[in-house]
């Protein structure tokens, strides 16, 4: 007890030189470690799920693409291991939003979601840190693509890294998201990255040259019914019982359909009764397909996402900030693009702004509760001015251990 009173002596006698010190080292850390612990709105160390996104070639049909998924299937287990708790997969997309489990149709057929299950308490590995093993270990088919993805958990929308690039026009949202994913790529410690705008099937224009279809007496109408016995067939009658009615369709042989060139053999009958080539009243043009586009704001926007690996310095607000100074001044001259961040950047953004407003709330809160109590304002400010330094306290701990503050 002697030994704290001189100590308080001490202190007290020197109070300037304390309260300076106790200051600076305030300054330091706010000024000098705050920018450098990040912030991470909700921490995912205790995701208990990853996602194995599976594409096959354009063109695979679906019994294919479910063989491809049964023999990543059977590899999980084995490494894995003690942590796998269940296996899923579906063919057809590869969504993972809260509501893909309630989707009665498939986007392709090429694409599938294998989703793994690991034990919550008691693990080996974290589920990204099973993803980076996965991608070592995995035997992947040729020609086979695969994106890890770990489990969300939180509301956050979107992954932590996630670039929004709108344009109407096709080619430049296209080759701007591509741009944009091999920049990312290149980037150490980003890891998966993907476009969800995806290759589709490729689709063939069949446009119709006016002036010969008149000369032949035939218009468009005329095509479009050809095509449609073609592909669909057309009701020639109906077949009716008690409870039902079944129409008749008839059409053309499926041969008319196997390729383009036997497509444009088909012949189209004019008004006068004879038969017209449909390529001799067509120009075909091959475009490339995308299986979805998407729309923000009732603009087309093709979107850019990707994840950090375990043990990275890299933060959803650091690389929005870098992705801002460093990209975005790139594309800036295009007309009719834009480009900027979502996903977790932009939600930690909106709740930090109100954390700020919040904070000083409660701070004002706290000494109007205190000054009541103690009857002065005076020791209420006292009181309450340890709290900036219990602040900057966490902050310096954060920072020692490697970890990022978060919201929680």
């Amino acid at each position: 007890e002697t030994r704290y009173r001189r100590l308080l002596g001490l202190v007290l006698h020197h109070r300037a030189l304390v309260i300076g010190v106790a200051l600076a080292v305030f300054l330091a850390i706010i000024l000098g470690l705050v920018p450098r612990t990040g912030f991470v709105m909700f921490p995912q160390d205790d995701s208990d799920a990853l996602h194995l996104k599976v594409t096959t070639p354009l063109g695979t049909p679906l019994e294919q693409t479910e063989a491809v998924v049964a023999s990543l299937e059977r590899q999980l287990p084995e490494l894995i291991g003690n942590d796998l708790v269940a296996v899923t997969a579906r063919v057809g997309h590869m969504e993972t939003g809260r509501f893909s489990s309630d989707r009665e149709r498939g986007a392709a057929e090429n694409e599938a979601l294998i989703s793994a299950l690991v034990r919550n308490i008691g693990r080996e590995r974290t589920s990204a840190e099973w993803i980076q093993e996965l991608e070592r270990t995995l035997v992947i088919p040729d020609s086979v693509e695969i994106v890890f993805e770990a489990d969300m958990i939180g509301p956050v929308h979107g992954l932590p890294v996630t670039v929004h690039v709108e344009s109407n026009q096709n080619q430049v949202r296209r080759g701007t998201a591509l741009e944009v994913a091999e920049w990312l790529g290149a980037i150490e410690g980003v890891t998966n990255v993907e476009i969800d705008e995806r290759p589709g099937t490729p689709q063939l224009d069949l446009n119709l040259d006016y002036q010969k279809l008149a000369l032949r007496g035939l218009d468009a109408e005329d095509v479009g019914l050809t095509l449609k016995a073609a592909f669909f067939g057309l009701v020639a009658s109906e077949h009716r019982d008690l409870d039902d009615t079944t129409d008749i369709r008839v059409m053309f042989d499926p041969s008319a359909r196997r390729s383009i060139d036997a497509l444009l053999e088909t012949p189209v009958r004019a008004v006068g009764g004879e038969l017209v080539r449909l390529r001799d009243v067509v120009k075909p043009v091959d475009l490339p397909g995308v299986s979805t586009i998407y729309h923000r704001e009732g603009q087309r926007t093709a979107t850019v996402s990707a994840s950090f690996v375990p043990g990275s310095d890299h933060t959803a607000l650091s690389m929005a900030a870098r992705i801002e100074e460093e990209l975005v001044p790139r594309f800036a001259a295009i007309p009719g693009l834009r480009i900027y961040n979502g996903g977790e950047a932009e939600d930690t953004r909106e709740v930090t702004a109100d954390l700020g407003v919040a904070a000083i709330l409660a701070v004002i809160g706290i000494t109007v509760v205190i000054t009541l109590m103690l009857g002065s304002f005076l020791e209420a400010a006292f009181v309450v001015a340890v709290v900036p330094f219990s602040a900057a306290a966490v902050v310096l701990t954060f920072f020692l251990h490697g970890k990022p503050l978060s919201l929680l």
